[in-house]
């Protein structure tokens, strides 16, 4: 696969991050009784080869990755997460160090060493904390099953064409079962979540006409009730630009008023959104700029249009009107 055009890199692993589920595993420090491992969260394992972290893209954070030398009668080694170092080995370097892991609940037996360690990935949404990763070089560690992983240059439609064909040169009774790409996996394991951000969006916005209608609908009332008042104002002197600004600055203080007790409501419940959104701040400037703009610029409409035909009525008129 790796000598075929436009691909860049090939890996192997047993899973692959939001397709399937990892393996977990107890992990117990040099020192520590085995009765630890029960107390803590088990950690997320794979079995990898090739060059898996170059084709999924993850960063070598210290130390270095897997290699080919890496296999039967040397000693175990593994690279972690980055959030797997900074849990077992805060404030020192987790390269060098060593952590005792047992398979199918059998005694913790299996010491070793670290040797790099890379990004982390989150299992359960963008949301969510960083996974605990451990991944184990192929040569050292079995597994029941192998995915490959493939990064291509361009389009990749060609992809599964030339790999059955590369699979039925080395074995035909190798199949494959399965081809995938990683942006349709994300999206796949996104879906439900897509779906309701779409729904809690429709009604955010849904949610800003309601209150837009209602407020242009109370402004334009209060300000055509007070076509009388405007004849008497302008029967005594005022000019229009006065008037005018009389109707409209209510109308935008009376506005502000509700929009400060609106911002400072959704400032303190934003806080319980944060853990649901991701990529935006609770405190979003976007947020809180654009809907109190969209608001002041109704009750700016709501004041303004009516006063102006209000004002087109002429004082005597207007003082022979009930309201």
């Amino acid at each position: 696969m790796r000598g075929l055009p436009g691909v860049e890199s090939v890996g192997l692993a047993s899973t692959v991050p939001r397709w399937d589920r990892d393996g977990l595993v107890p992990v117990v420090l040099p020192g520590e009784a085995a009765a630890v491992a029960e107390s803590r969260e088990p950690i997320h394992f794979r079995t990898v080869g090739g060059d898996y972290f170059a084709t999924l893209g993850f960063v070598l954070k210290e130390g270095r990755r897997l290699a080919a030398s890496d296999r039967s009668g040397a000693a175990p080694v593994m690279v972690v997460s980055e959030a797997f170092a900074q849990r077992y080995f805060p404030g020192r370097s987790a390269v060098g160090q060593h952590a005792r892991l047992a398979f199918d609940d059998e005694p913790l037996r299996e010491v070793v060493g670290v040797v790099g360690v890379v990004g982390d990935v989150r299992h359960g949404g963008p949301w969510e904390p960083p996974s605990l990763e451990v991944y184990l070089p192929l040569g050292q560690f079995s597994a029941l099953r192998m995915l490959l992983t493939v990064r291509t240059r361009g389009d990749a439609v060609w992809l599964g064409p030339a790999l059955r064909e590369q699979l039925r040169a080395v074995d035909p009774s190798v199949p494959l079962v399965h081809l995938r790409s990683m942006d349709d996996v994300v999206d796949a394991s996104l879906g439900g979540t897509r779906v309701l951000a779409s729904l809690l969006a429709a009604l955010a916005v849904l949610g800003l006409g309601i209150a837009g209608v209602g407020l242009y609908g109370v402004l334009s009332y209060a300000a055509s009730m007070r076509t009388r008042e405007l004849g008497i104002r302008s029967a005594l002197g005022a000019s229009r630009e006065h008037l005018v600004w009389l109707v409209v600055g209510q109308g935008l203080r009376l506005t502000a008023l509700g929009v400060a007790l609106g911002l400072a409501g959704a400032a303190m419940l934003a806080r319980s959104l944060e853990g649901m959104v991701h990529g935006v701040a609770p405190l979003d400037p976007l947020t809180f700029v654009a809907v109190p703009g969209v608001l002041a610029t109704v009750a700016l409409l709501a004041s303004w249009l009516p006063t102006r035909r209000a004002l087109r009525v002429s004082p005597g008129e207007a003082l022979r009107r009930d309201g």
